[in-house]
């Protein structure tokens, strides 16, 4: 309830009337349908699963390093820093995430499985569920999701798509 109301505040907004895009929300079928009840008769409703493979989301996420003060993300299989454990950008000692450890990652894909999955199903009768494949470089996956957004008659120079 908390989130859905500061939700709601927060669309109505200024920046918001030209679009806002959410990440991570909602994840349950009462979000779902307290997002609907907030969106204006014009405001368009898409929502695109970016679906991966959870084992090899693990292994990604449990190699995952960040620094803590410019942000960066390392990862000791495929982007590792030039000197071990050093941040190349600002010299920052890399740090791996508390909630990267396996078994909290697959609770969270379990509650995804619960929570979030059958919204799926929910998404595709009302028609505005997409999906694209996250397992894919990451300007594939970007691709795709311009794709989705042009097709859906949403601008792609709009700043809802320029954040993708």
């Amino acid at each position: 309830e908390i989130v859905n109301h500061l939700l709601a505040v927060r669309v109505r907004k200024e920046d918001c009337n030209n679009g806002f895009m959410l990440d991570g929300y909602p994840r349950t079928l009462s979000q779902a349908v307290a997002l609907q009840s907030q969106l204006r008769p014009r405001d368009k409703f898409l929502v695109i699963e970016i679906e991966v493979d959870p084992e090899m989301m693990i292994a990604r996420m449990t190699s995952r390093l960040v620094c803590p003060d410019c942000g960066y993300v390392y990862n000791t299989t495929n982007l590792k820093s030039r000197s071990e454990g050093i941040c190349d950008v600002c010299n920052g000692q890399l740090k791996r995430r508390s909630d990267d450890q396996e078994s909290i990652i697959r609770e969270r894909f379990l509650a995804f499985t619960a929570q979030t999955l059958p919204l799926r199903d929910y998404f595709k009768q009302l028609g505005v569920y997409s999906n694209v494949s996250g397992m894919r470089p990451p300007e594939e996956v970007s691709l795709d999701i311009l794709t989705v957004l042009d097709i859906e008659g949403i601008p792609l120079n709009s700043p809802v798509a320029r954040r993708t």
